[in-house]
């Protein structure tokens, strides 16, 4: 079977589909409900095999849930929100936040997200995925957009009770900025990067001495309050003041254990603000602060560097220190910089005013609700745990962007009293004030609106609220919460697992989750993450177009545990999930010759046939745990080792002249087996499966099957013993030049295996 007839027979299988869809929701159904936090992708650009990879890892979740007797809730969203989308607009479309027109800003996001919608949502479509809301014909149904009017409104009412309930506060703090960006940034959208950075050895008088100290920022020299020391540091005791080179002012040296001695000089410039440590040390030590970088990464109040970029400051600086005779030595060494999630620019530390939701003061619960969840793999739980730890301030949840949810905020012209609506609709702030809308402290109705947005993070973890009903459907929520699962990918651990944890855990108390489902990457022939900034993205477009969707998906397990680690993208792994299509095609292809639907069990089955039919129900029962654990990884290895090894191999060529002759016995084993492994494949693969199943059995494959087969004795051995007795026979054959279908004498059939001595001789014509 080649690439267009597997894409032709997708084809029809998504037209069955679209007829009657088969994987929708009910609340009416008594089923018990099994409910997933999809994470809606961004659709900003075109997706590549790594979303196939992860998305393929959930919609095979949701196929399995089903087939064990789930209601499956599967939601469909797309995420629309945020600084992803407005990158990406700049780029496409050369707007400009700081010069832009809100408006003329926010149609170019829109069309943006025009582009790349309809295209996006075809893929997922392709490649099989079983949304409850989601049609062949392309329409959204029930699903949700992060942009609508309704997700808006949702997070808006939800930040609306939280700022009542005092959870959220305003306050001018230390903020990670973006100068590209222009916007402040939590601490988890924040990333560090190694790259090599030069290391200046400088020399600064100190109590009339001359001594060295090492800076990885000699920009920041104008900014410098103090310089720090370790007490057990010897070479600088009784030292305490020092005279700045370059800007010639005159700062304390104080002592702190922290200081590290072994790097550089071991003398430390505290400016504000290089780094955290540095807003540690001004605050323990109540330094006066000199902000010199601006929103726009500029120098400010700086004397002859003002005006310049961070980088040209820089490089004047350190000529004038050349100049000066105070530059000793440049060297290069590794360091980490941080830089932003998004646009990948260095971040600085400066003083903003944000909104906050409180996260410090819930560490040590969180702590333990983590502990209530089953994480897959168990390991990923302790990146959570340690971003946890980690945490030393409140969450900045509030950005100076255009493209998201705003912020449901007015501000008293008169006493500046802030003022929030009732929730239930959305708000635009920045273009409306709401005519019944007035001042609660002085009564006036003079309201200025908020112009800023929520973090992008802020609006995605609703999503397992919106799903449920929250504030909506209060039975169905109360019964159905916390959700069963999320999946989501290892690198938003931080963000969007963590955010979700945190706003669920302030709104009712509980865990958002049952269990979470952490997946690692899908990486390129080089070894690198496939990424959409990076360009090494092989798009499922094309990919499509190339192989169809069940050899995508095949991929996606075959490649190894997306659980465990990272999986390659290769031809070799795309060739080996055609050939599992073809085999099985193959097999059903000559199983159809002895009739539609031959699964009636007749009253005697053959011991040789029982054997075979005990070893697959073993291995069935093996699957549905692997299924369980979520390890399709495992499940797809043990089905492709027993149908194309054993079954294909050995079972069938010894059985088909007996099937041949009509043996209801071997007729029955057959079908048994292959449809058993039809609908044991169908999660992973439901195309090819589905189109077999049709032909074969007249029926589509139910959406409830699975069920324990109830043999467990193992006859694993006694089959190894079968398949390499029937391997030596054929290889007898070959060597001895008799043909495949020719007699044989001298061959031995084995003591463990006389029982099945008639098989053998009427397969391979021996001669007792």
């Amino acid at each position: 079977m080649n690439a267009q007839e597997r894409i032709k027979i997708e084809n029809d299988v998504l037209e069955d589909w679209e007829k009657s869809w088969p994987f929708g929701f009910s609340k009416k159904s008594n089923a018990g409900v099994f409910s997933i936090d999809t994470p809606p992708p961004y659709i900003n650009a075109e997706l590549h095999v790594g979303h196939a990879a992860a998305y393929t890892y959930i919609d095979t979740v949701a196929r399995v849930k089903r087939a064990l007797g789930f209601n499956v809730l599967f939601p469909f969203g797309l995420d629309k929100n945020g600084l992803p989308i407005e990158v990406q607009a700049e780029k496409e479309f050369g707007v400009d936040i700081r010069k832009t027109p809100r408006e003329e800003y926010v149609e170019a996001c829109r069309n943006l997200l025009d582009k790349y919608r309809d295209k996006n949502k075809n893929v997922f479509k392709r490649l099989g995925f079983s949304f409850n809301s989601y049609t062949v014909t392309g329409e959204l149904g029930g699903a949700y957009e992060t942009d609508s009017q309704e997700y808006r409104a949702f997070g808006q009412s939800i930040f609306i009770k939280l700022w009542k309930e005092g959870k959220i506060y305003e306050d001018t703090q230390l903020v990670n900025y973006c100068t590209a960006c222009h916007t402040t940034l939590s601490d988890a959208e924040v990333e560090y990067e190694e790259k090599d950075s030069k290391l200046f050895t400088i020399s600064v008088k100190i109590d009339g001495k001359m001594l060295d100290i090492a800076t990885t920022r000699p920009e920041l020299i104008p900014a410098c309050a103090a310089l720090c020391v370790n007490p057990a540091d010897n070479r600088y005791t009784g030292l305490n003041k020092a005279i700045m080179p370059v800007t010639g002012v005159e700062v304390p040296v104080i002592r702190d254990e922290s200081i590290d001695l072994n790097f550089g000089t071991g003398v430390m410039m505290i400016c504000s603000y290089g780094d955290k440590r540095d807003a540690e040390l001004f605050k323990k030590y109540n330094l006066k602060e000199k902000i010199i970088i601006d929103e726009n990464g500029k120098m400010q109040d700086s004397g002859d560097y003002t005006g310049l970029s961070v980088s040209k400051a820089r490089e004047k600086i350190v000529d004038d220190l050349k100049k000066g005779g105070h530059l000793i030595k440049e060297e290069v060494i590794k360091t980490e910089k941080p830089i932003c999630w998004r646009s990948k620019n260095a971040v600085e530390l400066i003083r903003e005013k944000e909104l906050y939701l409180k996260q410090k003061e819930l560490k040590d619960m969180l702590t333990e609700l983590s502990g209530s969840m089953e994480f897959y793999k168990k390991e990923s739980r302790q990146i959570l745990l340690d971003w946890i730890k980690s945490i030393d301030r409140d969450w900045p949840i509030s950005r100076t962007r255009y493209y998201g949810t705003e912020i449901p905020l007015w501000k008293c012209k008169d006493c500046g009293e802030y003022v929030a609506p009732e929730p239930g609709r959305y708000y635009q702030p920045w273009k409306e004030t709401p005519k019944d809308l007035g001042c609660g402290k002085c009564g006036s109705k003079k309201l200025t609106g908020e112009t800023r947005i929520f973090d992008t993070w802020m609006d995605s973890s609703n999503s397992n609220l919106f799903i449920l009903g929250y504030g909506k459907d209060s039975k169905f929520f109360e019964k159905n919460f916390p959700t069963s699962i999320r999946p989501q990918g290892k690198e938003i651990i931080r963000t969007w697992l963590f955010y979700t944890m945190l706003k669920s855990y302030q709104l009712t108390g509980k865990k958002p989750f049952n269990e979470v489902l952490i997946t690692n990457h899908a990486i390129d022939e080089f070894g690198e993450k496939f990424s959409k900034s990076k360009g090494n993205g092989i798009l499922i477009e094309k990919a499509l177009k190339e192989n169809g969707g069940d050899v995508i998906r095949l991929w996606a397990y075959l490649g190894g545990n997306l659980v465990e680690g990272d999986i390659r993208y290769s031809k070799e792994k795309i060739n080996e999930a055609e050939r599992i299509i073809n085999k099985i095609s193959n097999i059903a292809k000559f199983i159809s010759q002895f009739g539609k639907d031959q699964t009636t069990q007749p009253n005697k089955i053959d011991g040789f046939d029982e054997v075979f039919i005990k070893e697959f129900n073993r291995i069935y029962n093996n699957i549905l745990i692997q299924y369980n654990q979520y390890d399709f990884f495992k499940a797809l290895r043990e089905i492709k080792n027993f149908v194309i090894n054993i079954f294909a191999d050995h079972y069938l060529e010894l059985r088909k002249s007996s099937a041949y002759g009509g043996d209801k016995s071997a007729i029955f084993t057959l079908n048994h087996i292959l449809m058993n492994t039809l609908e044991l494949l169908n999660p992973i693969a439901p195309f090819f499966t589905q189109h077999i199943y049709q032909g074969l059995y007249s029926k589509d494959i139910k959406q409830s099957i699975f069920s324990n087969k109830l043999d467990t004795q193992d006859f694993s051995e006694l089959i190894q013993s079968i398949g390499d007795f029937d391997s030596t026979v054929w290889t007898t054959k070959k060597s001895s030049g008799i043909p495949l279908n020719g007699e044989i004498s001298g061959i031995a059939i084995p003591a463990d295996l006389q029982n099945y001595k008639d098989v053998f001789i009427k397969a391979h014509k021996i001669k007792i």
